[in-house]
């Protein structure tokens, strides 16, 4: 119990640290949402446009715009409505660290939610939605995406030492109490909402969807990580 209200108080915390640009970018989610479902003119223009990027690009396209979305733009967020305009070294290297990691991560996503697709069809009825959440937050982000972000993230912040990423993981216990569980308790609270709005849309535009929360996830991740070490 007490891991856990210390995942939901770091996640709190880094959502406080964070807000002017979250909240910036799921206005920008919404009304993106509401465009497309009142078939607004010029935004049908933009989310054709993404379509067939997506569907010509492939999962090229899903690591360039994911690397440029959730490692380059959401660090000048964050410098910009979080650290006062005012860069670092540690802005770069976290920049470059998620260009790579985030980019390979929305490749990973846009082959799983072909799979979820795929076995579930691609309606936007209920139980279909259910079904697809379940299974991304309960298995995919459960035993994929946590973990691995919850390990890559310690190597980065202890120097990309593979020694002494190491020692902190063992005993497991520890490493699970005090860096898996806070990461997997903010992904549930910020994903779960935002993933029944990407199921809800046609497969072609769920990755470009996808994109602009993992921005906002891009900045919090950052937070999230540094919190759970104290």
């Amino acid at each position: 119990m007490n891991a856990l209200i210390r995942g939901l108080r770091i996640g709190w915390r880094s959502i406080q640290l964070n807000w002017v640009p979250a909240l910036i970018l799921q206005l920008l989610m919404v009304i993106f949402g509401f465009s497309y479902q009142a078939e607004i003119p010029w935004t049908m223009t933009i989310f054709k446009f993404l379509a067939e990027a997506k569907e010509s690009g492939g999962a090229f396209f899903s690591f360039i715009v994911g690397a440029v979305a959730a490692g380059i733009i959401s660090e000048i967020f964050r410098v910009y409505c979080v650290d006062g305009g005012k860069w670092r070294r540690e802005h770069l290297i976290d920049m470059l660290f998620k260009v790579l990691l985030m980019g390979g991560v929305s490749v990973m996503t846009d082959y799983f939610y072909r799979f979820q697709n795929d076995y579930f069809g691609s309606g936007t009825d209920w139980n279909t939605l259910h079904k697809k959440v379940f299974v991304d937050m309960c298995f995919y982000s459960l035993f994929i995406t946590v973990p691995m972000n919850s390990l890559l993230f310690l190597w980065k912040e202890e120097g990309f030492s593979l020694k002494k990423t190491v020692a902190l993981v063992f005993p497991m216990s520890s490493f699970l109490a005090n860096r898996f569980l806070p990461l997997w308790v903010s992904n549930i609270c910020f994903w779960l909402p935002i993933v029944y709005v990407i199921y809800s849309m046609p497969p072609l535009l769920q990755m470009p969807f996808n994109l602009i929360a993992v921005t906002i996830w891009g900045i919090l991740i950052v937070t999230i990580s540094k919190e759970s070490r104290h």
